[in-house]
């Protein structure tokens, strides 16, 4: 069995608990991923806070080229936001002279906007 603990903080003080306040606690050298959709990567410093969690990767779906492409398949999201999120996260991490955590960006295409892309219908 394989027990994660995502935080290794807690507000009680149990006998023999390695989370417990005040206490270090947490998993050693264990690579960590997330995937993200990036709109939220440009507030709150939120950029800045996964560089400093040191996570390992994280992947970021763009899904579109133009916001007409993104729209048809992230409903509600504008693509300049997640773009300028990717851009501080790639900042965060050179100012941190870091290399974690690798930043994967995705992007999927729909048959229909392949063939679109293609000149096929």
């Amino acid at each position: 069995m394989l027990w994660v603990e995502p935080s290794a903080a807690c507000n009680l003080n149990c006998e023999g608990c390695p989370t417990a306040a005040g206490r270090l606690g947490g998993n050693r050298k264990i690579k960590t991923q997330t995937h993200s959709n990036g709109i939220l990567l440009n507030k709150n410093d939120m950029a800045q806070r996964i560089v400093d969690s040191g996570l390992t990767r994280i992947s970021i779906g763009v899904d579109g080229i133009d916001q007409e492409t993104y729209t048809d398949l992230r409903t509600g999201g504008k693509l300049v936001d997640v773009e300028s999120g990717i851009k501080l996260l790639y900042q965060a991490r050179e100012r941190a002279n870091k290399r974690m955590p690798k930043i994967i960006v995705e992007c999927l295409l729909s048959n229909q906007k392949l063939c679109t892309f293609l000149g096929r219908r």
